[in-house]
């Protein structure tokens, strides 16, 4: 067998049926005697790993494995014994790519196909370009920069303004990422001396964001975010930054909104219902990441909480974008899929529109709210060289 799966931990109560599926891919389903032996598992040279989302610790482990330049790529998929608990909420803000459901096999029977149609997973790059990542906390940087190398951008890590500084006039990256409150001084500071002006984002506190959208005069190069984002939101946002702009807006805002989404084709049955995770929103469909997305221009069910809501809306969905494994679709998305809402009924239409618009008015709220004045010198450019 010329390729492997690595398990971490319970394989759960279908592993028979997995390990059927897996030998009909010609692809060898392995156990790690000690999950610890990172080691051992980058010996394996996995072309996918199965880590059960109750993993003592997941996203520092998730960390650990990609700090492995071998493993950087792989796709890690959690196990889920049930969907509820937030244990498909935990998997994904732990760094996995996608997640199995105990007994639906059919979605592991899809993951496991699309992963192993990747050929030559670890060697693909895309032409995403140099992106310098700066933050005091080195776990941070791992779990931020893994995903954004998986998306085809080169990494370069500061861990002081300095650094960061230097950095960029050296180098001349894409693009900017960095903690508001990095040592010893912001780097926001330094933002307008710069000779190689570029674009920003900042992780700092909700509290402060309007403050600062104010401080740096509403410059189009520069956007605030609050520093719990996970990766892949962040991500996310990253590419809609870069890209160029579009001539048509869309009819409201898209929203970072994370929440579980299942989704299968509007004639099936519920046996072939797969799950994911809602990156963003906006009033007229979601994005979702899944290893698995459904071809273009497919009708799907999809049910999840809208924001703000205690119950679930179905509505039926199409799929107007999507993302494959690999780099062809896009170099600075996670795999998943864009859909655009088509139908539903009256009740679900308004309970979803109803929370959007509430998530819109909080967000709008949190921009505008805080008026306080920042210090001064705090935004006093320097002279970098200096």
């Amino acid at each position: 067998m010329s390729s492997s799966f690595v398990f971490i931990g319970d394989p759960g109560t279908d592993a028979k049926d997995k390990l059927s599926i897996l030998e009909s891919l010609d692809v060898a389903a392995r156990r790690v005697p000690d999950p610890s032996d990172v080691d051992a598992i980058e010996a394996m040279a996995p072309q996918g790993i199965v880590i059960s989302e109750d993993f003592p610790d997941l996203g520092p482990y998730i960390v650990s494995l990609r700090e492995r330049r071998a493993l950087s790529r792989v796709p890690i998929v959690g196990r889920v014994s049930t969907v509820g608990s937030g244990s498909v909420e935990h998997a994904f803000r732990s760094g996995c790519d996608d997640i199995i459901v105990d007994g639906r096999i059919n979605q592991f029977r899809a993951m496991a196909s699309s992963v192993t149609q990747n050929e030559d997973l670890h060697s693909m790059r895309a032409p995403a370009g140099l992106v310098v990542l700066a933050h005091q906390d080195r776990y941070t940087r791992m779990r931020i920069g893994q995903v954004l190398r998986k998306n085809g951008f080169d990494m370069h890590f500061a861990g002081t303004s300095e650094e960061l500084v230097n950095v960029i006039e050296e180098k001349k990256p894409r693009a900017v990422i960095t903690a508001y409150d990095l040592p010893p001084r912001s780097p926001i500071s330094y933002m307008e001396s710069m000779e190689h002006q570029v674009p920003w984002i900042v992780l700092t506190a909700a509290e402060q964001m309007a403050i600062l959208e104010n401080a740096v005069g509403g410059r189009e190069d520069v956007k605030f975010l609050e520093h719990s984002s996970d990766a892949e939101s962040l991500t996310f946002v990253l590419n809609d930054f870069l890209a160029p702009k579009q001539k048509s807006e869309r009819r409201t805002p898209r929203i970072l909104y994370g929440t579980t989404v299942s989704f299968r084709p509007e004639a099936s049955d519920g046996n072939e219902e797969f799950y994911g995770f809602s990156y963003n929103v906006n009033i007229g469909g979601l994005f979702v990441r899944t290893l698995t997305p459904p071809p273009m221009q497919s009708l799907l069910l999809v049910t999840f909480q809208p924001p703000m809501g205690l119950g679930k809306v179905a509505l039926t969905a199409q799929v107007v974008w999507r993302k494959t494994m690999g780099t062809d679709s896009g170099p600075a998305t996670p795999e998943g899929m864009g859909v655009q809402f088509v139908d539903s009924m009256p009740a679900d239409t308004a309970g979803f529109e109803a929370g959007y618009n509430c998530l819109r008015e909080q967000h709008d709220r949190r921009k505008t709210s805080y008026t306080s004045v920042v210090p001064a010198q705090t935004f006093t450019p320097t002279n970098v060289t200096s």
